[in-house]
């Protein structure tokens, strides 16, 4: 590892980074422009077509965690997944061998929580003396300071469905008493308040078989009696056409656990995605909280745009575990998949997306339709074990000039590739301009809650000779100018490399370039230097 000789933190209020719309008035005025070098380093900034593993993107691993009122158990077979690393397909080739995907540990995780035992339909426990019982909120801590000191980041999905095994699609297996319910969903935004930087996002679930939101009764009309209790609590809109004289409230009871989860995550200052199984809850759900937005129900509602100020819509996406299983992905579109696809891409275009790929539905050789629509839906995640003959399929023909496999798993999540260097400075290097030119190259954009901070680290001969980063320089794959106080830089020769990491240095990624990634500074080559 690279020692640290020299180690200069820039905090807000000392200003070592300036992000500058006009370069020029950051410069000394009586310096002439004459003595500015231009230099734009002899580089080779192009894409390495080859296969990168980057925080919250790409194919996951699933972990299966039993909750009880005292502990939390991995199962014993998951337990190398939560905190190993032994991803597969680095070839680019599905494995005809279903032992080897037993074996698959990416830095991505799906972590499954069964608290069936909560439920009384499960022969479980709901309240002990005239108390709710909750979550156990310290274990569930836990479980995310082992991911966070495995340097992964993890999907969460909580449900009441035994082993996650199904047993919801045939009977109800959540708790009598709704109520508690809401208590679980308080208990878990409780439990993740300090973990944003380890969860890409949370899976609403709670209700149904595998936690997907259908098939049981709270996934039905509720009544409006029923729907006004929470009101007071909620601040839901009841009156909104069409049905503001019916008796029943579409989607009541998803509405009501999506809406607690909003308001718990806000009140614990915890930016994280919350991700539904359908658009038509994100319809429902909106048309509750706003009294602007027109859903009749019947056709995919206008475009609406959350802004990202409002975080309880911008926060809002989508888990597919139907995912081209069908033209509706087996219920996920319940009206019109082009026309949900166009409304949820104002989501899907800063939240993580994706889930469970069970069909090849426009994904064969001479008909990509799907792939196109990759970019579309902004594809981000996939589990790496379901299903293994569709991902097979992807190995048997070609999509622009190379498997079709190999390109879903360059291409899922983003990709940025920095495309030009320019380097401005004085003779006496006082101060440096840097001007960074970005492209994406993969389905999607990093989640809109990752703030990747920007480090420049000036590297001789082994050693980080100064270091300079500024929280207020946040990477989000756009250009980037600013201006770097570099007069305390001795004299010698550098190499420069930007880190894009958070601010602790953790979780930091890798730009798609070609053989400018060094692996012990976790940071990309930008130019050389002398002084």
């Amino acid at each position: 590892m690279l020692k640290r000789t020299i180690s200069v933190l820039l905090l807000c209020s000392s200003v070592l980074f300036g992000c500058s719309a006009s370069l020029q008035k950051e410069r000394d005025p009586e310096r002439g422009e004459e003595q500015i070098r231009s230099v734009h380093p002899d580089l080779e900034f192009k894409d390495s077509e080859k296969i990168i593993f980057n925080p919250d993107m790409g194919f996951y691993s699933v972990v299966k965690a039993i909750v009880t009122k005292d502990n939390i158990t991995i199962k014993s077979s998951y337990k190398n997944r939560l905190e190993n690393h032994n991803p597969i397909c680095t070839d680019g080739v599905y494995p005809e061998d279903n032992e080897v995907l037993n074996t698959a540990r990416f830095d991505q995780l799906l972590i499954e929580f069964d608290i069936s035992s909560f439920s009384t339909r499960n022969d479980g426990t709901e309240s002990l003396n005239g108390e709710k019982v909750h979550l156990p909120v310290d274990e569930i801590k836990d479980v995310l300071n082992r991911v966070k000191a495995a340097g992964k980041t993890a999907l969460i999905r909580f449900a009441y469905d035994p082993n996650f095994e199904g047993d919801g699609k045939t009977r109800d297996v959540e708790p009598e008493d709704f109520g508690l319910i809401l208590t679980h969903v308080e208990d878990i935004c409780e439990a993740v308040k300090d973990y944003a930087s380890v969860l890409t996002g949370i899976q609403c679930g709670m209700i149904g078989p595998w936690g997907e939101m259908n098939f049981t009764t709270y996934s039905k009309k509720m009544k409006k009696a029923d729907f006004e209790k929470y009101d007071y609590d909620f601040e839901l809109e009841l009156d909104s056409t069409p049905d503001k004289n019916d008796e029943y409230i579409e989607n009541g009871y998803l509405v009501l656990v999506m809406r607690k989860f909003t308001k718990e995550l806000e009140a614990n200052n915890c930016d994280v995605p919350l991700l539904v199984r359908q658009p038509r809850f994100i319809y429902d759900y909106i048309k509750r909280r706003n009294s602007d937005f027109d859903f009749d129900c019947e056709n995919v509602p206008e475009s609406f745009t959350p802004v990202s100020s409002e975080k309880e819509f911008y926060r809002l996406g989508l888990y597919n575990d139907g995912y081209l299983g069908s033209e509706s992905d087996s219920g996920t579109f319940t009206i019109n998949r082009a026309q949900e696809t166009a409304f949820m891409e104002a989501f899907t275009n800063h939240t993580p997306y994706g889930g469970e790929l069970i069909g090849n539905y426009n994904l064969k050789s001479g008909n990509c339709n799907s792939m196109v629509e990759m970019f579309t839906n902004h594809l981000s995640i996939l589990n790496i074990g379901y299903k293994e003959s569709v991902f097979r399929e992807l190995n048997k023909f070609n999509y622009k000039n190379e498997p079709a496999f190999k390109y879903l798993i360059k291409h899922m999540g983003y990709r940025y590739v920095l495309t030009d260097v320019l380097l401005e400075y004085p003779e006496n290097l006082s101060e440096m301009d840097i001007n960074l030119t970005f492209i994406n190259n993969g389905f999607a954009n990093l989640p809109y809650h990752r703030k990747k901070v920007m480090t420049v680290l000036f590297e001789k001969d082994g050693n980080i000779v100064l270091e300079k980063k500024d929280p207020n320089l946040v990477f989000d794959g756009k250009d980037k100018s600013f201006v770097l106080n570099t007069s305390k830089l001795p004299e010698g020769s550098y190499t420069i490399y930007l880190k894009i990491s958070d601010f602790d240095g953790n979780y930091p990624i890798q730009l798609a370039n070609k053989d400018l990634w060094n692996s012990d500074l976790k940071a990309t080559k930008i130019g050389e230097i002398s002084k």
